[in-house]
């Protein structure tokens, strides 16, 4: 893990810590989203890498939030990205009826994830709200023939870092909207995204009246 990111794990844990001691249980809420990401690399990194400066990110998160301002996020997506470096292999598809032999290319694919913590302010109109958050990205691209078990596999020098996301977004009961930009720090791979996600929102636990 590089060194930066411990700020984002130290930061959740004492989250975590101060909203355990100081809210009731149905203060906690959680939310899970469906996220689609445009992808923008840094151009020196794109060029040592041999990808494109753009690719784009799809997969899902998962968050649990105090009250209506805090919100800790985790998740993991899907990367790809377009291969300026592609080699070619002879592949061999293997059927019922026979094998068929085809020229495949390579392409530029990976994994995703991150761990963020988000500060959010509801606006007059309760279902409008817009925030900020700090995170960490953890980014891993391989170069292969997909689909090949046989295929050679290149790492892709791509890396992702410290970030930073601004964000708004439009709540119905239980469903949440939200487009959201991340900056992130420094210039070894990944440069900014832009993220459209749809989420539904609710409460793990919630106070129970008792009657006298």
């Amino acid at each position: 893990m590089h060194e930066r990111s411990w700020v984002i794990v130290v930061l959740v844990l004492l989250t975590l810590v101060v909203c355990a001691y100081s809210g009731e249980p149905g203060d906690w809420r959680c939310e899970v989203n469906a996220f689609l990401s445009y992808v923008m690399f840094n151009a020196d990194a794109a060029e040592r890498g041999g990808i494109a400066e753009t690719g784009y990110a799809a997969g899902g998160e998962f968050g649990i939030g105090y009250g209506e301002r805090l919100i800790i996020k985790t998740g993991l997506g899907l990367v790809q990205a377009e291969d300026n470096d592609s080699f070619t292999e002879t592949v061999t598809y293997l059927y019922d009826y026979g094998d068929e032999v085809w020229e495949e290319e390579s392409e530029v694919q990976g994994l995703s994830a991150f761990l963020e913590v988000d500060y959010r302010h509801r606006f007059p109109r309760p279902q409008v709200y817009a925030g900020l958050g700090l995170g960490t990205l953890f980014i891993d691209l391989t170069r292969k023939i997909p689909n090949c078990r046989d295929s050679p596999t290149e790492e892709v020098d791509v890396d992702g870092g410290l970030y930073g996301v601004v964000f708004a977004g439009y709540r119905w009961p239980g469903i949440k909207l939200e487009a959201a930009y991340t900056h992130v720090l420094g210039d070894d791979g990944v440069q900014s995204m832009a993220t459209l996600s749809l989420g539904h929102v609710f409460r793990p636990l919630r106070r129970q009246s008792r009657r006298k």
